[in-house]
Protein backbone atom coordinates (compact mmCIF):
# COMPACT_ATOMS: atom_id res chain seq x y z
CA UNK A 1 0.00 0.00 0.00
CA UNK A 2 3.32 2.71 1.02
CA UNK A 3 4.63 1.45 -2.47
CA UNK A 4 1.49 2.53 -4.41
CA UNK A 5 0.48 5.44 -2.44
CA UNK A 6 3.42 6.80 -3.52
CA UNK A 7 3.37 5.90 -7.59
CA UNK A 8 -0.40 6.89 -7.90
CA UNK A 9 0.21 10.27 -5.75
CA UNK A 10 3.87 11.62 -6.00
CA UNK A 11 4.62 14.80 -4.58
CA UNK A 12 4.90 16.76 -7.78
CA UNK A 13 2.90 15.34 -10.75
CA UNK A 14 2.58 15.83 -14.60
CA UNK A 15 0.09 17.39 -16.74
CA UNK A 16 -0.17 17.67 -20.54
CA UNK A 17 -2.40 20.91 -21.65
CA UNK A 18 -3.27 22.32 -24.93
CA UNK A 19 -1.38 25.61 -23.75
CA UNK A 20 1.27 26.24 -20.86
CA UNK A 21 -0.61 30.09 -20.72
CA UNK A 22 -2.25 30.76 -17.46
CA UNK A 23 -0.52 27.96 -15.65
CA UNK A 24 2.23 29.25 -12.53
CA UNK A 25 5.93 28.23 -14.32
CA UNK A 26 6.35 24.27 -14.69
CA UNK A 27 8.43 22.96 -11.80
CA UNK A 28 11.14 20.26 -11.96
CA UNK A 29 9.70 16.55 -11.41
CA UNK A 30 11.05 12.58 -11.57
CA UNK A 31 10.32 10.60 -13.96
CA UNK A 32 10.24 6.68 -13.03
CA UNK A 33 8.61 3.85 -15.25
CA UNK A 34 5.66 3.64 -12.28
CA UNK A 35 4.87 7.40 -12.77
CA UNK A 36 5.09 7.28 -16.52
CA UNK A 37 2.11 4.75 -15.94
CA UNK A 38 0.21 7.25 -13.30
CA UNK A 39 1.14 9.84 -15.63
CA UNK A 40 -0.60 8.07 -18.70
CA UNK A 41 2.34 9.30 -20.82
CA UNK A 42 2.34 6.81 -23.40
CA UNK A 43 -1.71 8.23 -24.39
CA UNK A 44 -1.42 9.32 -28.25
CA UNK A 45 -3.48 12.64 -27.37
CA UNK A 46 -0.70 13.92 -25.29
CA UNK A 47 2.23 14.34 -27.60
CA UNK A 48 1.00 17.68 -29.33
CA UNK A 49 0.50 19.09 -25.60
CA UNK A 50 3.04 20.53 -23.39
CA UNK A 51 4.01 19.47 -20.04
CA UNK A 52 3.35 20.65 -16.63
CA UNK A 53 4.63 19.50 -13.86
CA UNK A 54 2.73 20.93 -10.60
CA UNK A 55 2.68 20.57 -6.77
CA UNK A 56 0.27 19.75 -4.57
CA UNK A 57 -0.04 23.24 -3.26
CA UNK A 58 0.22 25.22 -6.36
CA UNK A 59 -2.53 22.74 -7.84
CA UNK A 60 -4.84 24.03 -5.30
CA UNK A 61 -3.92 27.55 -6.06
CA UNK A 62 -5.22 27.09 -9.44
CA UNK A 63 -8.58 28.24 -10.18
CA UNK A 64 -11.48 26.03 -10.22
CA UNK A 65 -12.16 25.72 -13.64
CA UNK A 66 -8.02 25.08 -14.02
CA UNK A 67 -8.01 21.85 -11.70
CA UNK A 68 -10.97 20.75 -13.45
CA UNK A 69 -9.48 21.01 -16.62
CA UNK A 70 -6.44 19.07 -15.42
CA UNK A 71 -8.31 16.22 -13.53
CA UNK A 72 -10.13 15.51 -16.48
CA UNK A 73 -6.80 14.40 -18.33
CA UNK A 74 -6.17 11.57 -15.65
CA UNK A 75 -7.39 9.97 -12.49
CA UNK A 76 -5.63 12.32 -10.21
CA UNK A 77 -4.72 11.71 -6.18
CA UNK A 78 -2.47 14.22 -4.58
CA UNK A 79 -0.56 12.95 -1.43
CA UNK A 80 -3.47 14.59 1.17
CA UNK A 81 -6.20 12.51 -0.93
CA UNK A 82 -4.47 9.27 -0.64
CA UNK A 83 -5.71 7.49 1.78
CA UNK A 84 -5.91 3.52 2.08
CA UNK A 85 -9.67 3.24 0.85
CA UNK A 86 -8.72 5.85 -2.38
CA UNK A 87 -5.80 4.29 -3.43
CA UNK A 88 -7.06 0.68 -2.72
CA UNK A 89 -10.09 2.07 -5.26
CA UNK A 90 -8.28 3.39 -7.81
CA UNK A 91 -6.40 -0.05 -8.11
CA UNK A 92 -9.92 -2.68 -8.33
CA UNK A 93 -11.48 0.32 -10.48
CA UNK A 94 -8.26 -0.24 -13.29
CA UNK A 95 -8.50 -4.30 -12.80
CA UNK A 96 -11.42 -6.98 -13.42
CA UNK A 97 -11.71 -8.77 -9.85
CA UNK A 98 -9.22 -12.29 -10.64
CA UNK A 99 -11.29 -15.39 -10.19
CA UNK A 100 -8.64 -17.86 -9.81
CA UNK A 101 -9.98 -19.32 -6.74
CA UNK A 102 -12.61 -20.69 -9.34
CA UNK A 103 -10.68 -22.61 -11.23
CA UNK A 104 -10.45 -26.37 -10.71
CA UNK A 105 -7.63 -27.86 -12.82
CA UNK A 106 -4.36 -25.86 -13.22
CA UNK A 107 -2.78 -27.12 -16.97
CA UNK A 108 0.26 -24.54 -16.38
CA UNK A 109 0.60 -24.91 -12.49
CA UNK A 110 2.85 -21.63 -12.89
CA UNK A 111 -0.16 -19.51 -13.80
CA UNK A 112 -1.40 -20.98 -10.20
CA UNK A 113 1.37 -19.14 -8.69
CA UNK A 114 0.74 -16.25 -9.72
CA UNK A 115 -2.70 -15.53 -9.99
CA UNK A 116 -4.28 -12.95 -7.87
CA UNK A 117 -0.39 -11.37 -7.25
CA UNK A 118 1.19 -7.72 -8.38
CA UNK A 119 4.25 -7.24 -9.74
CA UNK A 120 7.03 -5.44 -7.79
CA UNK A 121 6.35 -2.42 -9.68
CA UNK A 122 5.66 -1.19 -13.75
CA UNK A 123 6.82 -3.33 -16.84
CA UNK A 124 6.13 -6.85 -16.40
CA UNK A 125 3.00 -7.01 -19.39
CA UNK A 126 0.89 -9.71 -20.93
CA UNK A 127 3.67 -11.48 -23.34
CA UNK A 128 5.93 -11.78 -20.09
CA UNK A 129 2.87 -13.36 -18.27
CA UNK A 130 1.96 -16.31 -21.18
CA UNK A 131 5.59 -17.06 -21.41
CA UNK A 132 5.84 -17.07 -17.48
CA UNK A 133 2.81 -19.79 -17.06
CA UNK A 134 4.27 -21.93 -20.20
CA UNK A 135 7.32 -21.96 -18.06
CA UNK A 136 9.73 -19.51 -18.87
CA UNK A 137 11.05 -18.78 -15.47
CA UNK A 138 11.36 -15.23 -14.62
CA UNK A 139 9.45 -13.92 -18.07
CA UNK A 140 6.56 -12.61 -15.93
CA UNK A 141 8.52 -9.88 -14.20
CA UNK A 142 10.19 -8.39 -17.29
CA UNK A 143 8.71 -6.31 -19.46
CA UNK A 144 8.83 -8.06 -22.68
CA UNK A 145 8.64 -6.68 -26.14
CA UNK A 146 7.16 -7.91 -29.03
CA UNK A 147 9.66 -9.09 -30.97
CA UNK A 148 11.22 -12.13 -27.85
CA UNK A 149 7.95 -13.10 -27.73
CA UNK A 150 6.89 -13.60 -31.32
CA UNK A 151 10.17 -15.68 -31.43
CA UNK A 152 9.06 -17.42 -28.24
CA UNK A 153 5.66 -18.13 -29.51
CA UNK A 154 6.81 -19.16 -33.28
CA UNK A 155 9.81 -21.52 -31.56
CA UNK A 156 7.09 -23.32 -29.14
CA UNK A 157 3.69 -22.79 -30.63
CA UNK A 158 1.85 -23.58 -33.60
CA UNK A 159 -1.29 -21.77 -35.10
CA UNK A 160 -4.71 -23.32 -34.21
CA UNK A 161 -5.63 -25.18 -31.08
CA UNK A 162 -6.63 -23.44 -28.08
CA UNK A 163 -3.55 -22.61 -25.76
CA UNK A 164 -2.38 -19.46 -26.32
CA UNK A 165 -4.42 -16.32 -27.80
CA UNK A 166 -2.61 -13.41 -29.39
CA UNK A 167 -4.36 -10.74 -30.64
CA UNK A 168 -1.99 -8.97 -33.39
CA UNK A 169 -2.70 -5.19 -35.08
CA UNK A 170 -3.78 -5.86 -38.71
CA UNK A 171 -1.65 -3.02 -40.31
CA UNK A 172 1.46 -3.94 -38.23
CA UNK A 173 0.77 -7.53 -38.16
CA UNK A 174 2.68 -7.78 -34.26
CA UNK A 175 1.08 -9.00 -31.41
CA UNK A 176 -1.16 -6.56 -29.46
CA UNK A 177 -2.18 -8.39 -26.53
CA UNK A 178 -1.86 -12.22 -25.26
CA UNK A 179 -3.67 -14.06 -22.52
CA UNK A 180 -3.08 -18.73 -21.87
CA UNK A 181 -6.29 -21.04 -21.93
CA UNK A 182 -6.40 -22.80 -18.38
CA UNK A 183 -9.55 -24.86 -20.15
CA UNK A 184 -13.27 -24.72 -19.01
CA UNK A 185 -13.86 -21.36 -20.29
CA UNK A 186 -10.68 -19.97 -18.30
CA UNK A 187 -8.09 -17.46 -19.43
CA UNK A 188 -4.93 -16.23 -17.18
CA UNK A 189 -3.17 -12.93 -18.53
CA UNK A 190 -1.71 -9.84 -16.91
CA UNK A 191 -3.90 -6.72 -18.55
CA UNK A 192 -1.18 -4.32 -19.65
CA UNK A 193 2.17 -3.58 -18.23
CA UNK A 194 0.69 -0.69 -15.24
CA UNK A 195 1.83 -1.43 -12.01
CA UNK A 196 -1.69 -1.22 -10.62
CA UNK A 197 -2.67 -4.19 -12.49
CA UNK A 198 -2.13 -7.90 -11.39
CA UNK A 199 -1.56 -11.68 -13.00
CA UNK A 200 -5.63 -12.43 -13.61
CA UNK A 201 -7.93 -15.31 -13.79
CA UNK A 202 -11.13 -14.41 -15.82
CA UNK A 203 -13.43 -15.80 -18.05
CA UNK A 204 -12.47 -16.12 -22.23
CA UNK A 205 -15.43 -13.75 -22.78
CA UNK A 206 -14.53 -11.15 -20.63
CA UNK A 207 -10.84 -11.36 -22.10
CA UNK A 208 -12.31 -11.18 -25.80
CA UNK A 209 -14.47 -7.92 -24.62
CA UNK A 210 -11.93 -6.05 -23.20
CA UNK A 211 -9.43 -6.71 -25.81
CA UNK A 212 -12.04 -6.14 -28.77
CA UNK A 213 -11.05 -3.15 -30.93
CA UNK A 214 -10.96 -2.02 -34.42
CA UNK A 215 -7.42 -2.85 -36.35
CA UNK A 216 -7.13 -6.07 -34.23
CA UNK A 217 -7.62 -9.91 -35.29
CA UNK A 218 -7.52 -12.60 -32.62
CA UNK A 219 -5.15 -16.06 -33.46
CA UNK A 220 -5.12 -19.01 -31.33
CA UNK A 221 -1.44 -21.24 -30.95
CA UNK A 222 -1.08 -24.83 -29.73
CA UNK A 223 1.77 -25.24 -27.45
CA UNK A 224 3.85 -27.84 -28.88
Amino acid sequence: MKQWRGWLAPPVQLFFVPSLRGFPPSLDGELTPETIDTFRMWRPEFRAREPLWLDEATFFELSTRQQLQLRRTRPTVWPSEATDRVVRDFVESENEPSQHRDVRAWPFPRAKKLAGKFPPGSGPNCFGAVMGAAGVVGAEDQQMLQEPFEEWLRAHARPGGNDVMVWRETATKLPFHAAITLGSGWVFEKPSQCWWTHWQVVTEGTVKRVTRMRGLRLERWRLT
